[in-house]
Parts: structure tokens; C-alpha cells; sequence
């Protein structure tokens, strides 16, 4: 399954500069965080308002102290979800 972090866009550090600039049509967290796993993004942001996942591919890959998941409901619809520390556990 598909593991990640989420956290909302006013946590990601200001020195990540890379635009978020593949959109993608997805129903959740969870799909956008295995949307930007399949192509190898950096991060991503998701709007559930939207239904809108933008990868992003210029930064690192950052992990924070905060735990892995791999279901998010963000809570509230028009929250900017950054997804980071996009992993695979079991997938081959």
C-alpha cells in the first residue's frame, strides 16, 4: 500500500520552491498520494473541494517526525493538503 505524510500547505518548508504544476483529477488524498508515487513526484497538493492533485517535482523528498498513513480526510473540503514522504510498503 501506498504510505505517506499530510499536512497542510503552510507546513511545507519555505525553501521548497518547486511549482506544483501536473493536475490530476482524483477523488482523495489517498489516490493523489498514489497518483504522485506512480510518477515519481516530490510532493503534491490536494483539494478535496476540487477533486484537484498537483505534483510537484523540483524538491526533495522530505519526511518530517510525523507518522506515515496511508488514508488522509482532510478536514475541512477547501484544505490545501501538502503530500510528502510518498513511500510503497508491500508493493511488489
Amino acid at each position: 500500500s501506498i504510505m505517506f505524510q499530510a499536512d497542510g500547505l503552510d507546513q511545507r518548508p519555505t525553501e521548497f520552491t518547486s511549482t506544483f504544476d501536473t493536475e490530476l483529477a482524483v477523488e482523495t488524498a489517498d489516490l493523489c498520494a498514489t497518483r504522485c508515487y506512480q510518477n515519481g513526484c516530490t510532493g503534491a497538493v490536494f483539494v478535496a473541494e476540487q477533486r484537484q492533485c498537483k505534483l510537484g517535482f523540483g524538491d526533495k523528498h522530505l519526511c518530517t517526525y510525523g507518522s506515515l498513513v496511508s488514508h488522509f480526510v482532510p478536514q475541512n473540503v477547501n484544505d490545501q493538503i501538502w503530500i510528502h514522504c510518498v513511500s510503497c510498503r508491500e508493493c511488489f
